[in-house]
């Protein structure tokens, strides 16, 4: 199971990382919007570091090099992620503003928080052998209670 955790991880990673490399300026322009840097040059150095960080985690993870470091660095950037679209969604900054995850437009949303936690704790479960079970069966409860919530707001609006 440590290795299946160890390869979604690293592959969500990998994959951020690839979209990020490739719209490198767009991903900065996210990073203004969201007010996490005061210029372009600083959100520049911010896209580059977390596109290079994605990237190195995910080496790490598929290579099985310091394993246990790496998934807690991802789960920690995970969770900064959550935590950062959280307080943007929370903010009301919705409108135009993209995640910029992957390298993609996509309006931000809570599915984007929940996605988050889930591979946050996902990637507990990589790092921590004693609790992995409890890290997969809670990034599945988070699933299924996402699933439910947006099956409501749906039927809802409908």
């Amino acid at each position: 199971m440590e290795f299946v955790l160890r390869f979604i991880i690293a592959a969500v990673l990998g994959l951020a990382a690839t979209g990020k490399a490739t719209t490198l300026r767009r991903f900065a322009k996210v990073i203004r919007q969201f007010s996490l840097a005061s210029t372009d040059a600083v959100a520049m150095w911010l896209a580059i570091t977390v596109t290079a960080t994605e990237f190195t985690l995910a080496v790490c993870l598929v290579t099985g090099a310091f394993v246990a470091a790496a998934a807690w660095a991802a789960a920690a950037m995970f969770a900064l992620f959550g935590l950062v679209l959280a307080l943007v969604l929370r903010r009301g900054d919705t409108g135009p503003i993209s995640c910029g995850c992957f390298g993609g437009n996509a309006p931000i949303s809570w599915a984007h928080v929940v996605r988050n936690i889930v591979l946050s704790a996902l990637a507990i479960g990589a790092a921590e052998p004693q609790i992995r079970g409890t890290a997969v069966l809670t990034a599945c409860a988070l699933l299924i209670a996402a699933t439910a919530m947006r099956s409501r707001t749906v039927a809802a609006t409908t």
